[in-house]
């Protein structure tokens, strides 16, 4: 890929939406998977995001580490918290499992210490 080619897809990536973007440039297979990922934090016109539904919350959170570095999982976890209202989410155990724990995680974890059931503390 040339410069030129990375500047329009890195472009792409950030602006979200196909045709709507400008760049005129179309995304590969793993990029695709990279810009689902953002557009389900992200995109404020979505309906869905990730709310209320574990699993989907949970295969996201896997999503995310095969995508993105560790430092970028770490931020957009705290932005699916703070955007998404995952904290209810956090009660679940499969969800649970599947974040990569932070600083930040911790001290939600903590706040939340009195509502997470028995079966949740558990793992």
């Amino acid at each position: 890929m040339n410069p030129e080619q990375e500047h329009l897809r890195r472009w792409r990536l950030i602006l979200g939406g196909d045709e709507a973007d400008g760049t005129g440039y179309t995304l590969d297979s793993p990029d695709l998977g990279m810009d689902r990922c953002l557009q389900t934090l992200y995109d404020t016109e979505r309906s869905g995001g990730l709310g209320g539904s574990a699993p989907h919350a949970a295969r996201w959170l896997g999503d995310i580490r095969t995508y993105f570095p560790s430092p970028m999982v770490r931020v957009m976890q705290q932005d699916a918290l703070d955007r998404l209202g995952l904290q209810r989410m956090l009660l679940e155990p499969e969800l649970l499992a599947a974040v990569e724990p932070d600083v930040q995680l911790v001290a939600t974890l903590l706040s939340l210490r009195g509502a997470i059931p028995q079966q949740t503390q558990q793992t």
